[in-house]
C-alpha cells in the first residue's frame, strides 16, 4: 500500500473537544467520515471553533439550494475532455470517489466563508504547466495541486495503487491541457454568488488569528475544493464508463 503523511488532527487521535466537535461535523453533513479542511483546522483550535459553529448556516445553504448537484453539473458542462474508463474497477474505488463528489460542494461553500478576501487565493491549483512528473506518486500530486495536502480523494484512492496511478496519469493529462482550470471557474462563481446573496461571504473571514504561514495554507481550500469538484466528475466518469480508445483520454468537444 502507498503510505500517505498528512498535518492534521486525523479522528482516530482527536482529544475529546475536538473529537464532539468531529461527531458534529459528521452529523451535520451527513458524512461517515471528517473531511480534510476540517482536520487540519482542528490543529488551530481559535479558528476552529468559529468555522465550525459558521457550518450549520453553510450546510443549510447547500442543501436548500442544491447547490452539490449545481457544481457537479457545472463541472460535468464545462470538461472539454471527455474519459473513457478501462472496464470494471474495484468496489472501493467508486465508493471514495461517490463519498468526496457528494461532500466537496459544501466543503467549498464552507472554504469560501472561511476564507476571507479572494485575493489570498492560490491560482496555481492542477493549472498548466504543471510542474515536471515526479517518480514519487505523492510528491506528484501535491505538486501539481501547488498546495498544503494531498487532497483527500487522492489519499483515500491509496489502497488501490495500481489504480491510483491509473487514474492520476489521466486527470493529470486532463489537467496539463488546462480542462481543471477552465472547468472550475464556473463551480467557483456559482459558489460566491450563492454565499454572496445569503450574506455569508466574507470581507475577512473567520482565519485572521491564524499566524501567517497558517492563513496562507488555508487560501489554497477555496481553488482546491473547486477543483477537486472537477477531478471528483472526471475520476467518477472514467470509473463509469465503457472502456474505449484502449483507456487513453480522448480530447475532444464534450
Amino acid at each position: 500500500m502507498i503510505r500517505v503523511v498528512s498535518d492534521e488532527v486525523p479522528e482516530d487521535q482527536a482529544p475529546p473537544e475536538i473529537s464532539a466537535r468531529y461527531a458534529h461535523i459528521r452529523g451535520l453533513l451527513g458524512s461517515a467520515f471528517v473531511p480534510t479542511v476540517y482536520r487540519r483546522l482542528a490543529l488551530y483550535p481559535d479558528a476552529f471553533a468559529p468555522a465550525v459553529d459558521l457550518l450549520a448556516a453553510v450546510v443549510d445553504l447547500s442543501n436548500t439550494s442544491g447547490f452539490p448537484e449545481q457544481a457537479r453539473s457545472l463541472a460535468v458542462a464545462a470538461l472539454r475532455t471527455r474519459a473513457h474508463g478501462r472496464g470494471p474497477r474495484a468496489a472501493g474505488v467508486s465508493q471514495a470517489i461517490g463519498r468526496y463528489r457528494a461532500a466537496n460542494p459544501t466543503n467549498l461553500l464552507f472554504s469560501l466563508a472561511i476564507s476571507g478576501p479572494t485575493t489570498t487565493w492560490q491560482p496555481g491549483v492542477m493549472a498548466p504547466p504543471l510542474p515536471p512528473p515526479c517518480a514519487d506518486i505523492w510528491q506528484d500530486i501535491r505538486g501539481c495541486h501547488g498546495g498544503p495536502i494531498v487532497p483527500g480523494l487522492w489519499r483515500d484512492l491509496a489502497p488501490w495503487p495500481d489504480e491510483l496511478r491509473q487514474l492520476w496519469r489521466q486527470t493529470r493529462l486532463a489537467a496539463d491541457g488546462g480542462d481543471i482550470l477552465t472547468a472550475r471557474q464556473p463551480v467557483l462563481d456559482a459558489a460566491l454568488d450563492l454565499l454572496s446573496d445569503a450574506g455569508l461571504a466574507s470581507d475577512s473571514g473567520v482565519l485572521d488569528c491564524l499566524p501567517p504561514d497558517a492563513a496562507m495554507a488555508f487560501s489554497w481550500f477555496p481553488v482546491g475544493v473547486a477543483s477537486m469538484i472537477v477531478e471528483g466528475e472526471f475520476l467518477h466518469q472514467l470509473t463509469n464508463s465503457p472502456e474505449t480508445h484502449h483507456g487513453r483520454i480522448a480530447h475532444e468537444p464534450a
